[in-house]
């Protein structure tokens, strides 16, 4: 349920999602207030995350993920194009379309990379949201899977498979902390890990972010990891990846696609691919690994680029809401992974009709720092979805694995 906590930092009053033991008649009762006085667009601007580097007037980036500068912007023009983002660009992004979460993708940075000026954007970004029409505070994400990998000088830790080796659970939750912790000091409230992969083919390039092989062992570890995140002793909101069977693909079923746009598209490896398994190998090998998170209250989960028997997992109702939500009690945020949107559909419109109809909450996006779509764009073209659903007077979606395609519920 939505929680309301005081940042100690800044004393601005933030709304998380909290497990079931803090929930209460008036948290949903505040939950039920604030929707009745949302209108459509502020509800849609809740569930839009862009890369807050789209905010800045700054050079998109190029397929590697650098800054495409001229030849003859010197440091301080590259450091003027990083500065924090300023009041102005905060209310013309977060405020004006009310957004709820921002992430930074990888290798977002303030300059200086330093806490403070973390801070300074975190709060720039948080007075805005507090001034839109909606006045709901900020989700504002990193990916600390090991540490504040974004932030420089910051404490690094072994990568997951790393502290799987380690096999102690003291001391994954110990290491979560810390790295929730240093987020926190960078006004982050929120970070994209555990991950709860069973990397079960060692040529998967992203071996590395899964605890082991064992599935029991990756739950352990796991529920550790979302301790030491949520009981940080600050306002923190882990995310267990990616569901599900991204660790299971098959060789040769991967696709290289820079941020989900449809370039450079082959097929590579393992990555993205597809896993074929029966209904009680998925639940025994790569839905086990989950339960001790969610038991363990994890207020996110992030769905897979990855497809389950042919059917992209972000475009399946039935992993989605079928299994993940109904069947086993998930009450939290669902969110896409990153421009993962866009690999469900010919056209943006028709992919996030399926993934939203799929249950997941909250589209992530680069939102057109790799040439995609603007998220503004994205945001225009799901509100259009939306009204296009509300004057077919709404009804239910498609209960198989596309989720429905002509509009979002």
């Amino acid at each position: 349920c939505l929680h309301r906590v005081i940042d100690p930092r800044t004393r601005i009053n933030t709304y998380i999602y909290m497990a079931s033991p803090l929930t209460s008649a008036d948290d949903e009762a505040l939950i039920e207030e604030i929707l009745a006085r949302l209108t459509l667009r502020e509800k849609l601007g809740q569930m839009m995350q862009p890369d807050w580097r789209t905010f800045r007037s700054a050079p998109k980036l190029s397929e590697a993920g650098a800054a495409v500068l001229p030849a003859w912007a010197g440091s301080a023009v590259k450091r003027a194009l990083n500065a924090p983002l300023t009041d102005e660009q905060c209310d013309r992004s977060v405020g004006r379309h009310c957004l709820g979460s921002v992430l930074g993708g990888g290798g977002a940075c303030p300059t200086p990379n330093e806490p403070l000026a973390w801070q300074a954007q975190a709060a720039a970004m948080q007075r805005a949201a507090l001034r839109a029409s909606s006045g709901l505070p900020l989700l504002v994400c990193n990916d600390s899977v090991h540490g504040q990998a974004n932030l420089r000088d910051a404490t690094l830790f072994p990568h997951h498979i790393g502290q799987g080796c380690m096999r102690d659970e003291g001391l994954v939750e110990e290491l979560g902390a810390l790295a929730a912790r240093e987020s926190a000091a960078c006004g982050i409230n929120w970070i994209f890990s555990p991950c709860a992969a069973v990397a079960l083919d060692l040529r998967w390039g992203r071996t590395y972010e899964s605890f082991s092989e064992d599935p029991a062992l990756c739950g352990r570890l796991s529920a550790a990891e979302v301790r030491g995140i949520q009981r940080c002793g600050l306002p923190m909101a882990a995310c267990a990846k990616h569901w599900v069977a991204d660790g299971g693909t098959a060789l040769g079923t991967g696709k290289f696609d820079m941020g989900g746009i449809g370039k450079a598209v082959k097929s590579f490896g393992l990555d993205q691919g597809n896993a074929d398994c029966d209904d009680a190998e998925l639940r025994a090998t790569h839905v086990a690994p989950y339960l001790p998170a969610l038991a363990e209250g994890v207020l996110t989960v992030m769905v897979s680029y990855s497809s389950l028997n042919g059917v992209k997992c972000h475009a399946s109702r039935a992993l989605v809401t079928g299994l993940l939500k109904e069947e086993l009690g998930f009450r939290g945020v669902v969110v896409s992974d990153y421009n993962a949107v866009q690999q469900c559909g010919g056209s943006y419109s028709a992919a996030v009709c399926k993934v939203v109809n799929a249950g997941v909450d909250i589209v992530m996006t680069a939102g057109g720092l790799f040439g995609d779509l603007t998220w503004r764009r994205q945001l225009e073209e799901l509100e259009a979805a939306a009204r296009a659903r509300l004057a077919e007077g709404g009804g239910e979606g498609e209960a198989d694995g596309g989720g429905g395609e002509g509009a979002a519920e």
